[in-house]
């Protein structure tokens, strides 16, 4: 798995996004009051909560690593240990909190 240029690709994405989040967010916190549909940065934070979302799902199928180093590709497993590791995280994190706002203003 760690030699698929997909998986490459899709991390290199993934920490864009992340970086993007990183780099945005605080500013449009602290700078900016409302941000509505006609806003495009609205669309690409609306495209970069969809990544996420992707990513999560994917998650749920990609083979990890165990203590001993062997990858495991059970899919029972996979789910069972995404379920009680970054599940939570991820899934709190994906929460449109910004696009609640602009739904209930309207």
């Amino acid at each position: 798995p760690e030699h698929q240029s997909f998986l490459r690709y899709w991390d290199g994405c993934s920490m864009s996004c992340l970086a993007f989040v990183a780099l945005v967010t605080p500013y449009e916190v602290g700078f900016v009051e409302d941000q509505g549909p006609d806003d495009p940065v609205f669309w690409v934070n609306r495209f970069v909560d969809g990544f996420f979302i992707v990513d999560m799902v994917f998650n749920f199928f990609f083979a990890f690593q165990d203590r001993t180093g062997r990858w495991v590709v059970s899919h029972g497993k996979i789910i069972r240990h995404y379920i009680r590791g970054f599940f939570a995280v991820d899934f709190v994190s994906i929460l449109p909190f910004d696009l609640v706002g602009v739904v209930l203003s309207s």
